[in-house]
């Protein structure tokens, strides 16, 4: 049996035996077991040597986000190896700003000398993929060229069947990705680029883990980001780090997103070119903003620490049993004692 066939159905029992099975449900997928229990070389047995890579270029001296930006280049693969996605893609989300990118200006390795070195560890077209998602103007290609010209959410979600998997995609949807690609300018030189069908998916799924790992309610805060459209428009400076740490308002522009997987980004036959992540159902769920925002979980009879400062955004308290029903895409809150 391969390795990943044994990722996929190894259960592992509660003693930590591989052969005695663990009465706990839901029963964990190998993949996920395997990083529960830091056993990295059977996730890839080239992932030790890339993290060392990693931590030998002072990917683990800068700050990113919440914690370092080599665990935030880590969790970002973690959860593209977990959705699923092909190589190249978990190799890209690995190393996704090893050059900097449009949104940081973390090099970690020097476009001008190091693209031999990178090549060598994880392939010509890996590392491709890497250099290609440095210099697109990323925010420009998922927010002005597919997001502002797709339907939004309250759109997309009163199509028949929405919700449901069957939908099919209208027309100008479909449109919305030319199976030639779409053109861009090199965050650099301003020269063209072209970035093909497949690669706007892979983008937009990395985009999606991106964001999945490193943004809560401080950044909606401190960006403005109150209609869950998260265009980065605001600049709160009032917003204090890390604030109440509730849910994002984001979920509703990364369902959005998922839906272009499903219905701009396929393949001559109609089908999605890269797997779907297993969120919003499967990328069948569309997460209307208004209703997210009414019911985001508060803890039981009385709000959370504010996430910027009083008098900037409205309160309110909520029953935590009663916002999990009205939020089920959402995990159940904390309760307090």
């Amino acid at each position: 049996m391969s390795n990943t066939e044994r990722l996929e159905c190894e259960v592992g029992g509660g003693n930590g035996s591989a052969s005695e099975p663990c009465n706990a449900k839901p029963i964990l997928p190998g993949i996920v077991r395997a990083f529960l229990r830091g056993d990295l070389s059977r996730v890839d047995s080239r992932l030790p040597k890339w993290l060392d890579i990693l931590s030998g270029v002072g990917a683990g001296e800068c700050w990113h986000k919440k914690s370092s930006f080599k665990s935030h280049l880590f969790e970002v693969y973690k959860i593209c190896k977990i959705w699923g996605q092909d190589d190249d893609t978990c190799k890209c989300a690995l190393f996704h700003s090893a050059y900097s990118n449009s949104y940081v200006n973390l090099a970690i390795f020097k476009e001008s000398t190091d693209r031999s070195r990178l090549l060598e560890e994880v392939g010509t077209s890996a590392e491709e993929l890497i250099h290609t998602f440095c210099v697109v103007p990323r925010h420009n290609l998922v927010y002005e060229d597919l997001l502002a010209r797709a339907p939004s959410a309250e759109e997309l979600a009163v199509l028949d069947g929405a919700g449901s998997g069957t939908t099919l995609a209208p027309p100008s949807l479909r449109r919305l990705i030319p199976p030639e690609g779409i053109v861009v300018r090199h965050i650099k030189t301003g020269e063209p680029l072209t970035v093909d069908r497949l690669t706007v998916a892979r983008f937009l799924v990395m985009t999606m883990a991106d964001f999945c790992e490193q943004l809560f309610s401080w950044q909606d805060a401190m960006f403005e980001n109150y209609d869950g459209r998260l265009l980065y428009a605001g600049a709160n400076h009032g917003s204090l780090w890390p604030g109440a740490c509730k849910p994002g308002l984001w979920h509703s522009a990364l369902s959005r997103m998922s839906a272009l997987l499903r219905f701009a980004c396929t393949g001559p036959d109609g089908r999605p070119l890269v797997p779907l992540p297993p969120v919003f159902e499967g990328c069948t769920q569309l997460h209307r903003c208004r209703r997210y925002h009414r019911h985001r979980w508060r803890r039981r009879r009385r709000p959370l620490v504010p996430d910027c400062l009083p008098g900037q955004l409205p309160y309110r308290t909520l029953a935590h049993g009663q916002t999990v029903d009205l939020s089920p895409l959402l995990e159940p809150p904390f309760t307090s004692s």
